[in-house]
Parts: C-alpha cells; sequence; structure tokens
C-alpha cells in the first residue's frame, strides 16, 4: 500500500538544497534524494488537457482539493471549475487554480447537455502544480561545450561546461544564495553519471557547473539536466584529459583576452602590458593538478598542471611561469602566468595561443601589448 512519509518534522530542511535518504520497511531497502525549494504562497492558474472518451459528452469540469481519502475515493473538500465545452475524443483544456507546494488532487467529470453527469476518470495526484506545463530540459552533445572556448564534443575532469539548450531552469539568471557554487540552483541540477555536479548559475536557455574530478578514469559520462523535477534525456559525453578554453573579455571565447597585467590590472587597448613583464591569463580544462583537483572547492593554494603548457605571443614563444589553479578562485578556473617576450609584436590585439599537451586553446583571442 501506500503511505506518505514525512520528512523535516523533526530536522529542519533548508531551501534549494539536494537532500539524500535511505528508506527501510522491514527487511526492505531504498534510497533517493529529493531537492527543497523555496516556499511559494501566491496562487498559479494551471491549464490540464481532457479528451472525453464517452459518447454524449458535452461539457467536463474538474473537482479539485488537496486532501485525498483513499478508502472512499473521495477528494476533500473539494472544488469545482466552471463547465467547459468538451466534445468525444476531441481534446480540451480546462483551467484551474492551485497552491504551489501543495499536493493537488483531482479528477475530470464528464457531463452530457442536461449537466447529467456520464463518466469520471480516477483521481490523479500531481506532487508539484507549480511546475506543472513546465518543458522537459533539452540540451545535445554540441551545446554541451567548454565555458571559456565554447568547444563542444566532450569534457575534461574538473572543467566548467556551459550547458546551451531549452527548458533549463528559471527565466531569469539566478546564482547560488551562498558562495560561489551550489549542488541545486532554483530546482536546476545538472547531473554527471546521476550524481549532482556544483553549479555556477542557471537561466533558462543556459547554465554552468563544474564536471567533476572523479570521471578521469571514465571515456564516458552520462550527463543529464534536471528542474522542476523534470529530467533531460541523457547525453552521453565524451571524457578527454584536457581541452582548454581561456576566457575573454566580453565572454564571447573570442577577442580580448580575461587577462590581468603584471600590476593586476586590466589588460586591454588602453592598458597594454610592456613586454618581458608578466601576465596572468585565466582559462579552465587542463587535466589532472597536483594537489588533485576537488571540482567546486576552493583553491587555498597553488595546485599544479601535470602537463605540459605551451605559449606563444604573437607567434613568439612564450616562456610560462606557473599553469595551475587560480589561488583563492573556485577549483576549474585555471591561472597561466605568462612572460610577453622581448622580441613580441607591440599592439592593441596581439594574438595569444596556449596549448595545453598538445591540446590547443581556441583561435581568436587576444591581448594588448607596448
Amino acid at each position: 500500500p501506500r503511505r506518505m512519509i514525512r520528512v523535516g518534522k523533526n530536522v529542519p530542511l533548508a531551501p534549494e538544497q539536494t537532500y539524500w535518504y535511505r528508506l527501510h520497511c522491514g527487511g526492505d531497502a531504498a534510497t533517493g534524494s529529493f531537492t527543497t525549494r523555496s516556499a511559494q504562497t501566491a496562487p498559479r492558474s494551471l491549464t490540464l488537457t481532457h479528451t472525453p472518451a464517452a459518447a454524449g459528452v458535452a461539457t467536463s469540469v474538474i473537482e479539485f482539493g488537496f486532501a485525498y481519502d483513499a478508502s472512499s475515493d473521495a477528494i476533500l473538500n473539494w472544488r469545482a471549475t466552471q463547465p467547459v465545452r468538451c466534445l468525444k475524443d476531441t481534446p480540451c483544456q480546462i483551467a484551474v487554480t492551485v497552491d504551489p507546494g501543495e499536493i493537488l488532487y483531482y479528477r475530470v467529470i464528464d457531463r452530457d447537455q442536461n449537466g447529467a453527469e456520464i463518466a469520471r476518470t480516477s483521481v490523479t495526484a500531481l506532487v508539484d502544480p507549480a511546475t506543472a506545463g513546465l518543458p522537459q530540459p533539452k540540451f545535445t552533445l554540441d551545446s554541451f561545450v567548454n565555458s571559456a572556448g565554447y568547444r563542444g564534443g566532450g569534457v575534461a575532469p574538473c572543467e566548467i561546461v556551459a550547458i546551451l539548450g531549452t527548458g533549463l531552469g528559471p527565466e531569469t539568471l539566478t546564482f547560488p544564495d551562498a558562495g560561489p557554487v551550489s549542488d541545486s540552483i532554483a530546482g536546476v541540477r545538472v547531473l554527471f553519471d546521476r550524481q549532482p555536479a556544483p553549479l555556477l548559475y542557471a537561466w533558462n536557455q543556459q547554465l554552468s557547473a563544474i564536471a567533476p574530478a572523479r570521471i578521469a578514469s571514465q571515456t564516458l559520462t552520462e550527463v543529464q539536466v534536471e528542474y522542476a523535477n523534470r529530467r533531460s534525456d541523457p547525453v552521453m559525453v565524451p571524457v578527454f584529459v584536457a581541452q582548454p578554453g581561456i576566457y575573454t573579455a566580453d565572454s564571447s571565447g573570442r577577442g580580448q583576452g580575461a587577462i590581468l597585467n603584471e600590476d593586476g590590472s586590466r589588460n586591454g587597448p588602453d592598458n597594454p602590458a610592456p613586454r618581458g613583464s608578466v601576465v596572468q591569463i585565466f582559462a579552465t580544462s587542463g587535466g589532472p593538478m597536483s594537489p588533485a583537483c576537488e571540482e567546486g572547492k576552493i583553491a587555498a593554494d597553488r595546485q599544479d598542471l601535470q602537463l605540459p603548457v605551451t605559449a606563444a605571443v604573437g607567434g613568439v614563444p612564450a616562456q610560462v611561469e606557473y599553469a595551475g589553479s587560480s589561488p583563492q578562485s573556485i577549483m576549474g578556473l585555471l591561472q597561466i602566468n605568462v612572460r610577453i617576450p622581448e622580441a613580441a609584436p607591440a599592439g592593441a590585439a596581439v594574438p595569444l595561443a596556449i596549448t595545453i599537451a598538445g591540446v590547443p586553446a581556441q583561435d581568436g583571442v587576444t591581448l594588448a601589448v607596448r
């Protein structure tokens, strides 16, 4: 038999958090997870589609409420919608006003032209009416990309990725309530092999997450986006050792790089770096580090990349002074310190090239040199 189990009565639950549980019943056990959401109080209009099967139907109504007695098959304290014209085998839509956060119980009653009942459906329970009607999240392998260079087709451990698609999250850009990352933002989760990964932000058409370090031993990882308890179809993503991307000033993946000069100021056409100075270049997806990356945690100190890193400024090979985590930033964000060669050309947009283990970052990134 079905029973409702109430959690959080003695242990308060925080909103926008994922909780794992284990249930025991006799000798059986089951595990699972759920994500809490902030309480919502404003009523919401919900439209349900119904297709009558009985002959002679003229109108239909929805009988609904927020409590149900299974022994008598009764919805307690039920209310009814206004009759809506419905015909046999023809879909019709019926609007009902619901209270977000409550379980909605409803059934559809079909009536003839005189208002007499002809048929009724069984009772349906809608666990989260506030999110009913939201589309399934959708994305593809091609839209699963490096968040810096927007290169798709695969992922490396601890890479900061961007996922582009539809129905991925809320209509407004949303960030974690506390700290730079969270396993859940506004009901959004990104699952790698069914385990949540740290999220940086979420929006209906784009979100960003950090790939887990544990996928390093795999050739493929299964990725899904979950929003409001709806999951996308799984996408199998190849796992690479590294696929570097350089962050740019306008987040387009091209043009002026997100680069700091030796004095800590932003590099740009109006603030070029002198030859012989060291600039800080920010990137992601550089492969294994020592000490090992723990995705989403703050890098307290330097963590050196273990793969060879090369750089060139204006086609001139440049010395890499440091390549690894960016101290006091989230693990996944890389910092590559490069000394600008004395022979490098001067200009407002000098080409910058970075490779890691022979894999080049995206073309089209520049820096200013004087």
